[in-house]
């Protein structure tokens, strides 16, 4: 399989099949090095992507990591986003380090404070929205599960957006 952007892959540690398996499931919208290559399927918390291959799963970025790098990860490193988006699988991207430059990184971004609403690497909610389930329980038409329903999300975040815990 040839690689996208011109990177060199390692075709010894993985099984073809599994590599264009992989590949099929990441959006390479051209060969700009600088842009991200976002993985379009299963995630887990905080966004970081992951693939099931050979019966296991593996956090996505650390599979292109090990793939266009030719290495297993060591033990005491972990695989670090330089463009800090947790589903971006770009090898350029991609760099070893340990848990504490990690911490470091994300202290220096600004991203270790807890985030909620539309700000939350989750939220699929608007303010607007969010104002709208208001709106709509103080009428007193409707109980936390109907709103859960009508809004899709469960009777607790009716209830968290009501009282002020989220928005």
């Amino acid at each position: 399989m040839e690689s996208p952007s011109g990177v060199s892959p390692h075709t010894t540690i993985m099984d073809n099949k599994v590599v264009e398996r992989f590949f099929s499931k990441v959006d390479i919208r051209d060969d700009d090095d600088d842009e991200c290559w976002n993985w379009l399927c299963g995630k887990v918390s905080r966004g970081y992507a992951q693939f099931y291959f050979d019966g296991g799963r593996m956090l996505a970025h650390q599979f292109s990591y090990e793939y266009f790098h030719q290495e297993k990860i060591p033990d005491e490193n972990i695989v670090r986003h330089n463009c800090h988006n947790p589903s971006c699988v770009n090898p350029r991207h991609l760099e070893l380090g340990t848990h504490q430059d990690n911490m470091d990184d994300m202290v220096r971004e600004g991203r270790q404070g807890k985030q909620s609403g539309i700000d939350h690497h989750n939220a699929f909610l608007t303010q607007e929205i969010a104002d709208s389930i208001r709106d709509d329980y103080s009428t007193g038409e409707y109980t936390q599960t109907d709103l859960g329903y009508i809004y899709g999300v469960s009777q607790k975040h009716i209830s968290d957006i009501v009282i002020g815990k989220y928005w």
